[in-house]
């Protein structure tokens, strides 16, 4: 889905409901907000340092987080963060790993 579709995310949570429960502290993510230079993936913590326990606020806050590291100056690839979409998210021991595409 488009990083920048609200509409879409509360879509697919709604369609997608997970048959177990999440509960996620830690969203690593990669290209494109990671300069590779200096490492491949990096670890940011929950927003507000509470578990994330829901679809709908996990792709939120992978939203809200790609935006602002985008709007730091942390977009280490040549598109703008409209260009970006989530491809995969995989779950284990807490940590929503984040694939982004362009």
């Amino acid at each position: 889905m488009m990083l920048n579709d609200i509409d879409g995310m509360y879509e697919f949570a709604n369609e997608n409901i997970s048959p177990e429960q999440i509960k996620i502290d830690t969203i690593r993510i990669g290209y494109p907000i990671v300069d590779y230079s200096k490492e491949s993936y990096h670890d940011f913590p929950t927003s507000d340092g509470k578990p994330i326990l829901s679809t709908i606020v996990l792709l939120l806050e992978i939203n809200a987080l790609i935006n602002k590291e985008c709007d730091k100056g942390n977009n280490y690839a040549p598109h703008c963060k409209e260009d970006y979409c989530i491809e995969v998210i995989t779950i284990e021991d807490n940590i929503a790993n984040v694939s982004i595409g362009s």
